[in-house]
């Protein structure tokens, strides 16, 4: 994950034990109100496109080796910024070239201040959401779903 919205750019490596990456076009259905019909689809309307998810990673308590615990201290320190702006690519099976993997690649995600859970393990859950690149609504670059054989 590279932060791009600081300058010097920042890179974090964080390693996942979990998390969620969820796409909803929001598709509203037209019904016809009719009593004693049964009511069909007339058409549909294609709201705004959400893409957004969740990551959860161990804690550490090291701030100066861009994992987790750097990231969770550079987020809560920066009170200035309305909305950060990371270049987010999740790697799901690894980076090594010739293993197949899932990559979601985010290239203008915004990221959430981290919750720390205490439950059995110190871990860090981090929810994200993609943007459109330069706040322009007709970009459709939010995301890209890249499957590496």
């Amino acid at each position: 994950m590279l932060r791009t919205d600081v300058s010097p750019d920042d890179t974090y490596n964080l390693v996942l034990t979990g998390g969620s990456f969820t796409i909803e076009n929001n598709i509203n259905y037209l019904t016809p109100e009719e009593l004693g019909v049964v009511n069909g689809p007339l058409a549909n309307i294609t709201g705004a496109r959400s893409v957004s998810g969740s990551m959860t990673c161990y804690l550490d308590n090291d701030q100066a080796a861009s994992k987790s615990g750097e990231l969770f201290a550079d987020l809560v320190s920066d009170t200035a910024t309305i909305r950060n702006v990371f270049d987010l690519g999740l790697n799901i099976g690894g980076v090594a070239t010739g293993t197949p993997r899932l990559v979601f690649d985010l290239p203008t995600a915004h990221v959430e201040i981290p919750t720390i859970n205490v439950e059995d393990l110190l871990t860090l859950e981090i929810n994200f959401h993609g943007q459109v690149s330069a706040g322009d609504v007709d970009n459709t670059n939010e995301a890209r779903i890249i499957y590496k054989a």
